[in-house]
């Protein structure tokens, strides 16, 4: 899912690290990111809370501002009360990019008449641009090529390790290791061998031909 793309999403909250969630908080004891010319100020740290209708679970995660993007430090799913268990299959369609703008604009200040500040929506003008455009400027860098081939060579390291001590099942260490499912390993381990990475296997047999 595109970044900006958050159907269904919604944030129902966002606080300092150290308010009682669902709580109104007015005191951020946290420190702020200042965009002078701009006149769009954000906290460095908050929490937000986020559901949709169509997902089984709801969302937590801690963000922060660092190294001039927005990042995502802690992710919670927790299950909605009487609803199925959090499942993997619904994680994968969290649009985790896109849900960082959301907050983002939910915490986001503008500078108003001398140091007031208030929200976009609230200050008029051209607040709500000049916001926008800031949250942008925040969004991750696209991955390069080297950090795909880091990746790749990070699941051949750990492929090798498991044959080594006698595992049958190297993707599955790898899905481990590396917190994705089977499957995108296995694919992952696909690509190492074609990047020369790893070598060819024996069909049907788990490691590398000698």
């Amino acid at each position: 899912m595109p970044v900006g793309i958050s159907k269904g999403w919604v944030v129902t909250w966002s606080g300092p690290m150290n308010a009682v969630t669902g709580q109104r908080e007015r005191q951020w004891n946290e420190g702020w990111s200042r965009w002078r010319d701009a006149g769009v100020a954000l906290p460095t740290r908050w929490r937000s809370l986020f559901e949709n209708p169509d997902i089984s679970f709801d969302v937590e995660m801690t963000i922060a501002i660092e190294g001039g993007r927005i990042v995502c430090e802690k992710f919670t799913a927790s299950r909605k009360a009487g609803g199925p268990p959090v499942r993997n299959v619904e994680l994968r369609e969290v649009p985790i990019a896109a849900l960082l703008e959301l907050a983002a604009k939910r915490v986001t200040t503008v500078e108003g008449r001398g140091d007031y500040f208030a929200q976009p929506e609230d200050d008029g003008g051209d607040a709500g641009g000049r916001a926008d455009r800031v949250i942008k400027s925040l969004r991750p860098s696209k991955r390069t090529r080297a950090d795909k081939e880091a990746v790749l060579q990070d699941v051949a390291r750990i492929y090798r390790e498991a044959i080594a001590v006698g595992d049958s099942a190297p993707r599955r260490a790898i899905a481990e290791k590396l917190d994705y499912t089977v499957g995108y390993a296995a694919k992952l381990v696909t690509q190492a061998r074609e990047r020369g990475f790893l070598g060819p296997a024996s069909p049907g047999k788990a490691g590398e031909e000698s």
